[in-house]
């Protein structure tokens, strides 16, 4: 009996084992198995086209979205060999050759209705009488000198009290912004906010470094009528030009308004970087303190 007992409980931990190391393995290749995407557009004086091509599984879950402004916007997702959108609609069923769609003939109750409603009765009516309006006297309403003057006098209490009330607000919300602008020092140039964007940076730059692209290649021409405006917008493209680094060639036109240029960008994620970062943010006290601080 001891031994049937010992067999069945090796039976259940050999159970619980598999499923236990099926779900590691199912919660790796969710985290660490990365998933690929690759990006291509062109954009000329005539059309404009996009693709975008993500894949996961070694192909088995797989999203394709393909833009043309001939054609318009196409996607689809599949997993496997099945197709997840869009669906395919169904065939229209056909009648068979030897049947007819024969139109359903009314009941004769139904077709008497429908003749008496259109039956038109007409009836003479008899003339309307005339009748004879009176119009009452004017009277002439005859008010004292005194009355208007008291009502002037009110009138201008009235307005007087008004002028009041309104430049007492307006001095109360110029009060009430000042004291915001205040809060809004204090919280920006507390250690708090200054810390938070400290790890906010630094963990931009540790995003970076593992989810930016293998491979990348895009150009861009572009220019407007006013030459001043396109020097403008080159001098922030060259600010931001730590962000997208060499991989981004611009050209600027400064005779002509012209927008055009191509793009061919590849690269791979992984989930657990994301996740990480979040676990992160979670737990660095200067987020949570900020958090608390703009919840009051």
């Amino acid at each position: 009996m001891a031994g049937v007992i010992v067999t069945i409980l090796k039976i259940i931990g050999i159970v619980l084992v598999s499923i236990l190391s099926l779900l590691l393995i199912l919660i790796g290749v969710f985290l660490f198995l990365p998933v690929r995407y690759q990006l291509k557009g062109s954009k000329d004086a005539e059309k404009a086209a996009l693709s975008l091509s993500v894949n996961w599984l070694c192909h088995l879950f797989r999203i394709w979205v393909k833009y043309e402004q001939d054609s318009g916007l196409v996607y689809s997702v599949k997993l496997l060999f099945f197709q997840l959108f869009p669906q395919k609609e169904k065939p229209e069923q056909k009648n068979e050759p030897g049947q007819k769609n024969e139109p359903k003939q009314k009941n004769e109750p139904e077709q008497k209705n429908e003749l008496e409603q259109k039956v038109e009765v007409k009836e003479d009516f008899p003339a309307a009488e005339q009748k004879t309006i009176k119009q009452p006297d004017k009277t002439v309403e005859i008010r004292d000198t005194n009355h208007k003057s008291a009502d002037k006098k009110a009138e201008n209490s009235n307005k007087r009290k008004k002028e009041t009330f309104t430049f007492q607000k307006i001095c109360d919300k110029i009060k009430g912004i000042c004291s915001s602008c205040e809060k809004f020092k204090k919280f920006i140039t507390s250690e708090d906010v200054k810390g938070s964007l400290k790890f906010l940076n630094e963990q931009r730059k540790y995003l970076v470094r593992h989810l930016k692209p293998s491979k990348a290649d895009v150009y861009i021409h572009f220019g407007t009528e006013d030459p001043a405006l396109t020097g403008q917008i080159l001098a922030v493209l060259s600010v931001l030009y730590p962000f997208y680094g060499y991989k981004l060639d611009i050209e600027p036109d400064f005779e002509q308004a012209v927008f055009e240029g191509s793009a061919f960008i590849k690269g791979k994620a992984q989930f657990y970087v994301v996740l990480l970062t979040l676990w992160r943010g979670y737990k660095n006290h200067y987020i949570r303190k900020m958090i608390d601080r703009v919840r009051k």
